[in-house]
């Protein structure tokens, strides 16, 4: 059965292809796990920004009881990029004190709430008058990673998009380099074996339409081997035609040859057989011998 014909340019490209999708999916990876680190650390930096930019506004509101006050400062601080909940707990507290939700997370249970990302506790303290800090309250903020999911989502979508072009591209000029300087040129040499005749091998020998480079390379080796093939097949099959033509010449030279060696074979046989022969006790002659004997001894 005969196999299935494919391209080496197809093979090429498959490869090609694999090979860059491979590679653009390592570096996308490290890149965005960077990016996703310098993303935690931003949250981590905002959370110690309000730790310093409200907590004197907040501890100064909560001392004074002012709960307009400290709410418009924690409103402020659900303004912030990612921001879920805000709770103010007095010290000796175990219920909340003040609680804010963000808009966007209300309809969330307070589990989910807490399963979005990043907690931190903030202890509110008071500089008394003799200069002492007390504490008089915790703030624990919750922070959302959605941000930062998103964002890599999105350069992942975008990376995705950035790559299959790129390797479309790059796979295409690919293939087009590859059947000009090479696929081109092997088709041709197929054409070419497979319509030549052996029984008339005269002619200009292969030839690729080409510019002739410099310096050879692998195509030009390929075709002075086939044509110092095609040379030696010419030779080759001009002796076996002579040799055709001219066998019954040479298979009766032959035979006359053999019989001219059978003759000679004879002759010597039958000298031998006359000089052999057999004398008796009176030392007569005894038969069998040949006529050479009888003539000489008389018999």
């Amino acid at each position: 059965m005969k196999a299935s014909k494919t391209s080496i340019a197809k093979k090429l490209i498959i490869w090609v292809v694999i090979s860059s999708i491979l590679i653009a999916t390592l570096i996308s990876f490290f890149y965005l796990q960077d990016d996703y680190r310098k993303k935690l650390v931003s949250v981590q930096n905002q959370l110690v920004d309000i730790e310093k930019g409200y907590g004197g506004t907040l501890a100064s509101s909560i001392y004074a009881e002012d709960e307009d006050q400290t709410l418009n400062a924690i409103k402020g601080i659900l303004k912030l990029p990612d921001m879920v909940q805000v709770d103010i707990f007095n010290v000796d507290d175990q219920d909340s004190m003040i609680t804010q939700i963000n808009e966007k997370y209300k309809k969330l249970s307070k589990q989910e709430r807490k399963n979005l990302g990043i907690h931190k506790k903030v202890p509110i303290t008071k500089v008394t008058d003799d200069g002492e800090k007390e504490h008089i309250a915790n703030m624990f903020l919750t922070v959302s990673l959605d941000g930062a999911k998103k964002k890599i989502q999105d350069q992942i979508f975008i990376f995705s998009i950035i790559q299959l072009a790129q390797v479309v591209l790059v796979s295409f000029i690919i293939w087009m380099i590859f059947k000009s300087l090479v696929s081109r040129h092997l088709s041709h040499m197929a054409k070419f074996a497979e319509e030549m005749d052996l029984n008339d091998l005269s002619g200009d020998g292969l030839k690729l339409g080409r510019t002739k480079a410099s310096k050879d390379d692998e195509l030009d080796d390929l075709v002075f081997s086939f044509n110092d093939m095609r040379t030696n097949l010419k030779a080759a099959h001009a002796a076996l035609s002579d040799y055709a033509v001219n066998l019954e010449n040479k298979v009766e030279e032959r035979t006359k040859e053999i019989e001219a060696e059978k003759h000679k074979v004879a002759n010597l046989l039958n000298n031998m057989r006359q000089a052999v022969f057999s004398i008796n006790k009176e030392k007569e002659v005894v038969s069998p011998v040949s006529s050479f004997s009888e003539t000489v001894f008389g018999g």
